[in-house]
């Protein structure tokens, strides 16, 4: 004979059914739809033409300073806003054994006189311990024709312009306005689109 104090009450909710299956297969539903968003990018509400070129345009675009000094490759100084074109022009941050800098800066230069015409001026500003020979070899290795660099004289511009890598490209207007980062496909058969871009909204 069973003894009723081993019996155990049944549980109120025994009988219903348990709907955590059901709760984990829509968590996992969701997990998956939002990496499927991040992978392919389909967060980034950027123009295509801007996410062809990985372009960010600045929130608050940061002023140039008046007083900011860079020097050419035989040691002469000058106000780097001095050198700004009169439309936009791309500052190109880099160094000469940035391997990245190796494989673009060749691609740059080569569409430096179309993107010239449409008001474009390149300014590349080497890092102040990159040594003008260095320079000089570099561009040669390149076959880089087109483009003259400067050196920049302290690290400060770098902190302030937010350059933590190299290469990086900043737009900047006639105003010593940096306005937006960008990092062009070179080779592209879109460049002078996305510059055109880039004028009508500076």
């Amino acid at each position: 004979m069973q003894n009723p104090l081993l019996k155990f009450p049944r549980p109120a909710n025994q009988d219903k059914k348990c709907d955590s299956p059901k709760h984990v297969r829509i968590a996992i539903i969701i997990m998956i739809l939002l990496l499927a968003v991040k992978v392919l990018h389909l967060d980034d509400l950027r123009p295509p033409l801007y996410k062809q070129h990985d372009v960010v345009m600045l929130e608050n675009p940061i002023k140039i300073p008046e007083d900011y000094m860079v020097a050419d490759l035989s040691g002469n100084t000058m106000q780097l806003t001095s050198l700004l074109g009169d439309d936009i022009t791309i500052l190109a941050f880099w160094a000469t054994w940035c391997g990245y800098c190796a494989r673009e800066f060749p691609q740059m230069d080569s569409t430096v006189p179309e993107l010239s015409s449409h008001g474009v001026k390149f300014l590349p500003i080497a890092r102040g311990d990159d040594a003008p020979e260095k320079i000089d070899q570099f561009f040669k290795r390149g076959n880089i024709k087109n483009l003259e660099s400067v050196i920049a004289s302290t690290p400060a511009l770098y902190k302030q312009l937010g350059v933590a890598g190299y290469p990086t490209f900043l737009a900047v207007d006639k105003n010593g306005m940096a306005f937006a980062k960008l990092r062009p496909e070179w080779n592209s058969s879109d460049i002078t689109d996305l510059f055109e871009k880039l004028q009508q909204v500076k």
